[in-house]
């Protein structure tokens, strides 16, 4: 619903934890926002690398590969895998970030594409 109402263009990625996680989503861009609602989680099942897992309503994560997976597996919802771009995600992976995880320059979300089969 949120993609397709382009709710996620211009906003930035919060959060990078190296050889984990990228997290994005929030409209407060600090880790703490949500649209308003909240969604119970399902799907709870283990994650592989790449897939993509819902933190809250809005705010979703993508599985780096070599991540520990171990604090996501059976707590968060897999709502997706990431299929091209993975030198895009490599990239993102390295850059540097504050205590909080947060990238020291914004990186910014143009658009997002959902393919279904």
């Amino acid at each position: 619903f949120l993609m397709g109402e382009r709710y996620y263009e211009g906003l930035t990625i919060h959060k990078v934890v190296k050889d984990f996680v990228i997290q994005m989503g929030d409209a407060k861009g600090d880790g703490t926002g949500d649209p308003g609602y909240t969604v119970e989680q399902e799907n709870l099942v283990s994650f592989e690398e790449f897939e993509v897992g819902m933190a809250n309503a809005s705010q979703f994560f993508i599985v780096l590969e070599g991540a520990d997976k171990s604090t996501l597996d059976g707590n968060y919802s897999v709502v997706g895998r990431v299929t091209q771009g993975f030198a895009v995600l490599e990239s993102i992976g390295k850059v540097e970030v504050n205590g909080d995880y947060r990238p020291l320059n914004d990186i910014v979300i143009k658009s997002i594409q959902i393919q279904e089969n």
